[in-house]
């Protein structure tokens, strides 16, 4: 299916158009990805404190 731009004429047309994703489908894939991203980094966050308080316990905290 081609796009044909020339029958866009203004950018209320743009908004008025339908075919592919509209911009709330966007906003609610950004905000799943930037949900993911959050509980992606607090594990590594959560996982890299656990190392050190355990390399902290065998070893002694450094002088």
């Amino acid at each position: 299916m081609k796009l044909d731009l020339e029958r866009f004429r203004s950018p209320e047309e743009l908004l008025d158009d339908e075919e592919g994703a509209v911009f709330a489908e966007y906003v609610v894939i950004l905000i799943l990805v930037v949900v993911a991203a959050v509980l992606v980094w607090q594990g590594l966050h959560d996982s890299i404190v656990d190392d050190a308080k355990a390399e902290y316990t065998t070893f002694g905290y450094p002088p």
